[in-house]
């Protein structure tokens, strides 16, 4: 049984949108909202269909973009912010790097911003104190 749905927004509009939100290269958006001017959809609109057209028309977010993306989530204070995605633009990552150098920027640029998996110190309680003077 095939569903037709009634869209709340015009599906080529609402890739679009997604069109700008997965890449920042403005070469990489305008053959986005080309595709979706080209895709032809039938008359009556299908999950399917909206899903085929997104598939074939938005571009593969990269790897940095998608590491700035944690940037907005993990950090609260907009500078922190800033300073994470410059972080992440600047770092050098080789033309198909490995896991390992993924996760090594990711580490150095987030992580330690964020302050979630940094070694700290344990506070001691007050006779913990009293044992190691």
């Amino acid at each position: 049984m095939i569903r037709t749905c009634v869209p709340k927004k015009d599906p080529k509009e609402w890739v679009k949108g997604k069109c700008e939100e997965n890449t920042e290269k403005q070469d990489d958006i305008e053959k986005c909202f080309q595709c979706v001017d080209d895709f032809e959809l039938p008359q009556n609109v299908t999950r399917d269909d909206v899903q085929a057209l997104r598939r074939t028309c938005l571009p593969q977010p990269s790897l940095k973009f998608k590491a700035k993306r944690k940037c907005v989530k993990r950090l609260r204070v907009k500078e922190e912010i800033e300073s994470c995605k410059e972080c992440i633009q600047s770092y050098k990552l080789p033309e198909k790097p490995s896991c390992e150098e993924v996760n090594e920027m990711k580490r150095k640029c987030i992580l330690e911003r964020s302050g979630r998996e940094l070694w700290t110190e344990p506070i001691l309680q007050e006779d913990e104190e009293e044992y190691l003077v």
